[in-house]
């Protein structure tokens, strides 16, 4: 499982973004059709444990409105209750401000629950071959088979298996260092991945998936 402090930045590609509070104001508009007028800021401070005037039920078809038009995916794979994780407490100014831009609270929440509806690799560490470990837990994650045309994939083309439309290359590794560190901290060793001085920031389009495991083999240090 990984650190839930660790930051992920999703790659935001084939998005679109609306406007700002296009989302509080589709809501305020669905109101006036019905003859009930409501101020946006009253409903932008509505949490979504407790919208009030409303039902969840339609603040999920709103939800999923908006997904379509910006390409934006802010539904867990729990369809019974698809925001639970966002908590009773997340105010719809915050979705307003997911589908518009940019909302750092969600994007957390959201890269925390990515993590937890992906299966954990179940395959053991063997602290003797660190590389082969990688390798094959790193495929587990993506959802391949680790072999040596694995080795030769490009890293920013391997993606968290289920959440591929999100083009996240980063989480498999942190998952997989996650499971590394678990076994190695046990044996009074530590894995500190980096390269040059950079954690993952030498990766780059050309970097293949065996460099990545070879920097995986020498990151092995004596706490």
């Amino acid at each position: 499982m990984l650190n839930a402090q660790l930051s992920i930045k999703l790659l935001k590609i084939m998005e679109t973004s609306a406007k700002k509070g296009e989302f509080i104001a589709s809501i305020v508009a669905d109101f006036a059709s019905l003859g009930i007028n409501v101020k946006e800021e009253d409903i932008a401070r509505r949490a979504i444990g407790s919208p009030d005037n409303f039902s969840r039920p339609y603040l999920w078809k709103k939800v999923e409105e908006f997904q379509k038009k910006t390409g934006k995916i802010l539904f867990s794979k729990d369809t019974a209750t698809p925001l639970k994780y966002l908590g009773h407490c997340m105010s719809i100014k915050r979705l307003d401000d997911f589908f518009s831009g940019d909302c750092p609270e969600i994007q957390a929440l959201l890269e925390e629950q990515a993590v937890k509806e992906t299966k954990t690799s179940k395959t053991p560490v063997n602290i003797k071959n660190i590389r082969e470990s990688f390798l094959k837990k790193y495929a587990d994650y993506c959802g391949l088979q680790a072999n040596k045309e694995l080795e030769e994939k490009p890293v920013r083309t391997c993606y968290l298996k289920g959440f591929e439309d999100t083009k996240d290359w980063k989480t498999p590794i942190f998952a997989v260092e996650d499971d590394i560190n678990h076994v190695l901290k046990k044996k009074g060793l530590i894995l500190e991945v980096q390269k040059d001085g950079s954690y993952l920031g030498w990766i780059t389009d050309e970097t293949t998936v065996g460099e990545l495991a070879d920097v995986f083999q020498v990151s092995v240090y004596q706490k």
